[in-house]
């Protein structure tokens, strides 16, 4: 997934943790030209970007959620 696919409403920050399958998925294909990828406990990640809040976003995550566990969002 490109930079630009999620790119419709207000500009986030998007926290979440993610599954180690996801990290690897989200190394190859980023969902924001800023997103970091951490090493958590239990092997799982911690992802922060900047994304737009729009229906692609939700879609994404409802795509993933036995991926992902949002921590928060600014």
């Amino acid at each position: 997934m490109s930079p630009r696919v999620l790119c419709s409403g207000k500009p986030i920050i998007l926290e979440a943790r993610v599954a180690p399958y996801l990290s690897r998925i989200l190394t190859e294909a980023p969902i924001a030209a800023d997103m970091t990828l951490t090493l958590m406990s239990e092997s799982w990640y911690q992802l922060t970007a900047t994304v737009f809040d729009g229906w692609q976003l939700q879609w994404w995550i409802l795509s993933h959620s036995r991926a992902i566990e949002l921590l928060a969002t600014s």
